[in-house]
């Protein structure tokens, strides 16, 4: 895989957000849908987020 494909494959969960923010179900689902490919260390995506800035749920389901 080429950096051009690992961009656009990084570009998924903002693709999942958008996908279902209009449903109220997933409403407080959102952030760990946005984050859940972060890493503890801030090597993570879309947001670089690092340590307890990770929504818990998303650090779960990260490493599921």
């Amino acid at each position: 895989m080429d950096a051009n494909e690992y961009k656009y494959i990084q570009e998924h969960p903002l693709i999942g957000v958008k996908i279902v923010e209009g449903i109220d179900f997933f409403k407080n689902k959102l952030p760990m849908i946005r984050n859940h490919h972060e890493h503890f260390d801030g090597r993570g995506y879309p947001d670089g987020l690092a340590g307890e800035a990770i929504p818990i749920e998303a650090r779960i389901i990260g490493r599921a």
